[in-house]
Parts: structure tokens; C-alpha cells; sequence
């Protein structure tokens, strides 16, 4: 049994939607646990659309030459709903909390040591 091109062209939409969902979430995270200020904040935010948006171009330039495919625009929502239903809450909170704590241990270890990170 084979696939059809536009079974494939959904699937990797669908898959790509969950992937770029899943790094949102990881930087989410990073700014969780080392707070910054709204420039970085903005860099991160464009730096990460731009990919997305490169990534997006590169299926649909495989598949159809560019062509815009509603129904891979569609797989697409589905994969960052289902995603965000599922598993996203979860990951974003106990990563955070875990990352955090050893982000605690540290700063207290090193301020068992007198070691400043940087100076404020």
C-alpha cells in the first residue's frame, strides 16, 4: 500500500505543525527560567517565526512547487491543536519547574562559594 503525494504532503504538515509547536514550548521554557527583557524576547520570537516560515516554504516547494495546499494549511492547525491539547500544558510546566529548581541549586551552591555569575 502506498501513499498518495498529498497523503505525505499532510502528514508532514501535520508533523511539522507538532515540531514547531514542541520548540515554541521550549522557548517558552527558556524564558520561564532565565527571565529577559522584551528585545530578546522579540529577537527569539522572530528568529523562530522566520524558521518556521522556511520550513513551511520548504514542504510546500517539495510537493507543489510553492503552491499553497489548504488542506496541508489544515494539517497543520490540526498538529498544533492536538499538540497543545495533549501535551504542551505538561511540558512547558515540569520542564520549567525541574529546570528552575536545578537553576536554585546552582545559584545556591555558588553562592555557598562566593561565586557571583555576574555582576549586578
Amino acid at each position: 500500500m502506498s501513499l498518495s503525494s498529498e497523503t505525505v504532503f499532510l502528514l508532514q504538515a501535520f508533523t511539522a505543525a507538532i515540531w514547531g509547536a514542541f520548540f515554541y514550548d521550549a522557548v517558552r521554557i527558556l524564558r520561564r527560567v532565565i527571565p529577559h527583557g522584551s528585545f530578546w524576547i522579540s529577537a527569539e520570537d522572530f528568529i523562530f517565526w522566520m524558521i518556521c516560515a522556511l520550513k513551511g516554504f520548504q514542504i510546500m516547494y517539495e510537493h507543489d512547487t510553492g503552491g499553497l495546499r489548504w488542506f496541508a494549511v489544515l494539517g497543520g492547525v490540526v498538529g498544533i491543536y492536538l499538540y497543545k491539547k495533549s501535551v504542551s500544558k505538561l511540558y512547558v510546566t515540569y520542564v520549567s519547574r525541574l529546570l528552575c529548581f536545578v537553576r536554585n541549586k546552582l545559584t545556591q551552591l555558588l553562592k555557598m562559594f562566593r561565586i557571583k555569575l555576574c555582576k549586578r
